[in-house]
This record gives structure tokens, sequence and C-alpha cells, in this order.
């Protein structure tokens, strides 16, 4: 006699269960019968899982190190980047105060060369002035030349006629 499940207990085996255990039913032939077989797979498997351990704590150590390495390069980038900023903030208060100073220079320069201008005016004005004063003074040397030879000539005829 047969047993079967209540399918209203548990349900239809669906063809893919069956085909599942189906398939592992061939690999429980497949294991080994005799103990010294069944200790060479324990020892393979024990092997297998001490690669597998070795390979994992290096793929940890591995992991570990590129942290690391990943953890200094972004400080070093940080320290990059925080140089950068700093060179930057001088170089824009480096151009700041040099703009700052050529504006000044460039005032200062304004004023030079408006005091310039206005000595030069003064200068004109004074040999203006001077040239005046020199004209004047040739024309009263030339007035008491007249005169001195005036005088001289009324003296030669006072004398002429006291005579």
């Amino acid at each position: 006699m047969s047993r079967q499940l209540d399918p209203r207990l548990f349900g239809e085996i669906s063809t893919n269960d069956k085909k599942a255990s189906d398939e592992l039913l061939p690999q429980l032939d497949r294991l080994p019968q005799d103990p010294t077989q069944l200790r060479a797979q324990m020892k393979k498997k024990e092997n297998i899982e001490m690669k597998v351990d070795a390979f994992m704590s290096k793929v940890s150590e591995a992991q570990r190190l590129m942290t690391m390495e990943v953890t200094k390069l972004e400080k070093r980038l940080e320290r990059i980047e925080a140089h950068y900023r700093n060179a930057h903030e001088s170089m824009m208060l480096k151009m700041q105060t040099t703009d700052r100073k050529l504006t000044e220079r460039t005032v200062m320069e304004n004023k030079v060369q408006a005091l310039m201008e206005r000595q030069n005016t003064m200068i004109q004005n004074f040999e203006r002035k001077l040239n005046l004063l020199k004209k004047s003074i040739e024309e009263k040397e030339i007035s008491n030349l007249k005169l001195s030879a005036s005088l001289r000539e009324a003296q030669n005829k006072i004398a002429r006629m006291g005579k």
C-alpha cells in the first residue's frame, strides 16, 4: 500500500519541487561509502575551507589596506585643498593690496601732474613778467641814455655859451 500526502494539508507537490528533490538524490548516491574516501574528501573540504579562509583574510586585509590608502589620499586631498584655499586667499589679498596701491599711485600721479602744471603756469607767468620787466628796464636804460645824452648836450651848450 502506497502512502500519499493529503493535498489538502500540504498543497500539491509542484513538478519543480519534484525535480529539485530528484536532483539531490543522485548526489547522495555519489557520496563515498568507504570511510577512507570520506576522510579524504573531508580533508579536501578542510583544505578548501582553509584556502577560502586564507583568501577571505587576504581580501579583508586588502580591503583594510585600500581603506587606509583611500583615507590617506582623502586627508592629502584635504590638505592640498586647504593649501590651495590659503594660497588663493593670499593671492586675492595681495591683488587687492596691489590694486589699492595702484589706485593710490594713480591719484598721487594725478596730484603731482596737477602740481607740475600749476608750477609750469607759475613759471611761464614769472617768465612773462620777467620779460616785461626786462623790456621796461631796457626802455628805461634807453630813456636814461637819451637823457644822459641830452644832459651832456645841454652841458656842452652851457659850457659853450659860457665861454
